[in-house]
């Protein structure tokens, strides 16, 4: 059985599809982590944003290793594990602008199809429309842009990281219109995707009406 939660930064998709996984004891693909696992290679050879090319991402790729496991996605560097740096700012906003280059998305879901098996929870924001558009069940999840800032406030602040919120705000919105607006593989939940909206939820509501929709999708 293939699973895709898709959905924008801060919807808590990555909190869902990791219960999801425990749960149903299947495999757990977190799409997003190459992107920012190359991000991070880029960042540590000193390239910025507006610096980085098509060519210089898929040449970093090539030092990326992903494991699906239960409950999370293990990704190695040149064969060392990858932590928590992968969740910086910074690496985030360089993942976000080499996921725009068709030529890196359709290596990367390439790669996601040969090391996924039959059984997948594959998370991300286009699992269920380009990576795995046959998958028998396919939820997106949003939240206001209001709460997903407050989220990823909050997990700076555990990261020791300060941060403003307006700015967050103001950040969430540009790679928004940026995902929704790019000429190819533009970020819309798939049409035949159930829609969950967090804001306002807690964890264990979200999954619930999740494990609902598989249920009545798959039984």
């Amino acid at each position: 059985m293939r699973i895709t939660i898709d959905g924008p930064a801060g919807v808590g998709k990555s909190t869902v599809a990791k219960s999801l996984s425990r749960k149903l004891k299947i495999p757990l693909l977190e799409t997003g982590k190459i992107y920012r696992a190359v991000g991070l290679a880029l960042l540590k050879g000193g390239r910025k944003p507006q610096e980085v090319m098509p060519e210089d991402a898929l040449d970093a790729l090539k030092d990326i290793k992903i494991l699906p496991d239960i409950g999370e996605t293990k990704m190695l560097y040149r064969n060392h594990p990858i932590g928590e740096e992968i969740k910086k700012e910074e690496v985030g906003n360089i993942a976000s602008v080499i996921g725009a280059f068709p030529s890196f998305r359709e290596a990367v879901n390439e790669i996601f199809r040969k090391v996924s098996g039959k059984d997948i929870i594959a998370e991300g924001r286009d699992a269920g429309t380009h990576i795995f558009p046959e998958a028998e069940v396919k939820i997106f999840l949003i939240a206001s842009i209001e709460e997903r800032a407050r989220r990823r406030l909050k997990d700076l602040k555990k990261m020791g990281v300060k941060a403003d919120l307006d700015e967050l705000i103001a950040r969430i919105e540009e790679r928004d219109r940026r995902d929704e607006t790019r000429d190819k593989y533009p970020f819309v939940p798939a049409r035949d995707a159930i829609i969950i909206d967090t804001t306002g939820k807690g964890v264990d509501e979200v999954i619930e009406e999740a494990l609902s929709v598989i249920r009545t999708r798959v039984g």
